[in-house]
């Protein structure tokens, strides 16, 4: 399965929802390495990460020229024109085709919507008959995520981007607003599902040592309060990120990814 994560806007939440979702996703299939292919020569996000489960590949639009895709892969590309040259690239070089999922991730705005709609109509002109996603990026209110994205659904009598894409193409991914997303990838380079395999098994343990820290600090003096206090707040944020992000894969990332 090759994934194709793409949006001519910056700022769209493309490497977010690639790393914490198209990752994944191959894996569940039955990857067991993903390549991950950063062709964002502006923001190279694939040099913060750091897992065992993942293979990067930093790329310019051009070496889709010549290089092959592997099965397992997740294109991860660079806004502006590097998305529609990726495009046209890959159209040219019959590499598209091969693509088995292609994903619009864009955040609010009327901007992103029309650069959504842009890439959209290129897939389109290009021929490209395999699986659209459109992915929301940073929804708060689950119930109301239409009117956060009013630009590109619509409102009243105002008609969004939607209303010019194919029916069988509105397909739609919401991806949480959370900041412990942003900052497991900027702390630790990992994915939300590297995160969890490695601290969800140790969270006991992690709250017994949070307990051991409590209690020598009630009894610490000097110098060593402080570094005690270090590790104390390290130790509680880890255990409360832990935990937050449990929730959000089970409850909204999992189940959507599920039905991929």
């Amino acid at each position: 399965m090759r994934v194709l994560v793409i949006n001519s806007k910056g700022g769209s939440g493309k490497t977010t929802f690639a790393l914490n979702v198209a990752v994944p996703l191959l894996l569940s299939k039955g990857a067991s390495k993903v390549n991950y292919i950063d062709v964002d020569v502006a923001n190279r996000e694939g040099l913060n990460i750091h897992s065992g489960a993942i293979e990067v590949h930093l790329w310019k639009p051009e070496d889709l020229k010549e290089r092959r895709i592997p099965k397992w892969s997740v294109i991860d590309v660079g806004g502006n024109l590097n998305a529609l040259q990726t495009l046209d690239i890959l159209d040219k070089t019959e590499k598209l085709r091969r693509i088995d999922l292609v994903t619009i991730p864009l955040a609010k705005g009327e901007q992103d919507a029309y650069n959504a709609l842009e890439v959209y109509k290129q897939l389109k002109e290009f021929g490209y008959s395999g699986k659209v996603l459109f992915v929301l990026s940073q929804v708060v209110d689950w119930e109301r995520y239409k009117k956060e994205f009013f630009e590109f659904f619509g409102f009243a009598h105002f008609k969004g981007v939607i209303s010019e894409i194919e029916e069988a193409d509105r397909n739609l991914f919401l991806m949480p607003y959370s900041n412990e997303l942003r900052r497991i990838k900027a702390l630790y380079g990992k994915t939300v599902y590297d995160f969890l395999a490695e601290n969800l098994p140790r969270l006991k343990e992690y709250t017994n040592q949070l307990y051991e820290l409590e209690d020598q600090l009630d009894e610490a003096e000097g110098e060593r309060v402080k570094e005690l206090e270090e590790k104390y707040e390290l130790l509680s944020d880890l255990i409360y990120t832990t935990k937050v992000l449990k929730g959000l894969w089970e409850r909204r990332i999992k189940p959507q990814m599920d039905t991929l």
